[in-house]
């Protein structure tokens, strides 16, 4: 699976922001994916069309969502697979019942689960010792929200052992930190995936400077990126240019 995420390179881009605009409930934006899934496909098809070789089911606040949370991520899968995309990774931000969604998400028909967004390493490692216990064999990328540029070398090996089969530097607060951690650690034995943020509005990062962002973290050994906060489709095409 992390070869197959190496031959694709270009991940899509933001997922929930994406779906802000016109959302009943600005607080949890995916559930579009249970009343209008048509609009979450559509998110998905542009983000194929920009040239992404993987999307990202509208899963991320499953882990929040108490016993609602199953059938979440059961309809956001479902709801990336129909656009028959390479790959589908479900992604599950910080909350409860890591393990028993990321067994729903494989049987919905994910290729991998996704850990986004944590900013506490030890909430992090507990939640990828769970989900590996529940999915086996499987494919996990934990995800680490780098705030500052104090690179945490240690990380790698502590995901590693916790059962991770890559490292995602997500989102985080701009392209340094990520660009720096990335320098740091990609070139180590962990694989290592970057979703920086395209920024918020008002103080967004255009295509063409994020497709230099891919163009340096590709050289630094980054195996997949693509794009959290703020990333449409026309910043998946810009990373798809860097290959």
């Amino acid at each position: 699976m992390i070869d197959a995420l190496r031959a694709a390179w270009t991940l899509d881009g933001a997922v929930g922001t994406a779906l802000l605009d016109g959302s009943a409930d600005p607080s949890d934006p995916e559930a579009v994916v249970e009343r209008r899934p048509e609009r979450v496909r559509a998110l998905h098809q542009a983000m194929l069309d920009a040239g992404a070789g993987a999307v990202t089911a509208a899963s991320f606040a499953a882990p929040r969502l108490g016993a609602g949370g199953a059938q979440r991520v059961r309809s956001a899968v479902e709801a990336a697979r129909s656009v028959e995309p390479p790959l589908v990774l479900a992604a599950l931000g910080p909350g409860e019942n890591h393990a028993e969604l990321a067994d729903v998400a494989l049987d919905a028909g994910a290729d991998a689960v996704v850990l986004e967004t944590f900013v506490d390493v030890t909430a992090l490692v507990a939640a990828t010792v769970a989900v590996r216990s529940a999915i086996g064999a499987g494919t996990l990328l934990a995800g680490f929200c780098p705030l500052d540029d104090l690179v945490d070398r240690s990380l790698p090996r502590r995901l590693t052992d916790a059962g991770a089969d890559a490292l995602l530097l997500v989102c985080g607060d701009g392209e340094g930190s990520v660009v720096r951690w990335a320098r740091a650690l990609a070139p180590g034995p962990m694989p290592v995936v970057a979703r920086p943020s395209a920024g918020v509005p008002g103080a967004r990062r255009g295509a063409a400077e994020f497709g230099e962002l891919a163009h340096s973290l590709r050289e630094v050994g980054v195996v997949a990126m693509g794009g959290c906060c703020g990333a449409t489709p026309a910043h998946v095409a810009a990373i798809a240019g860097a290959r």
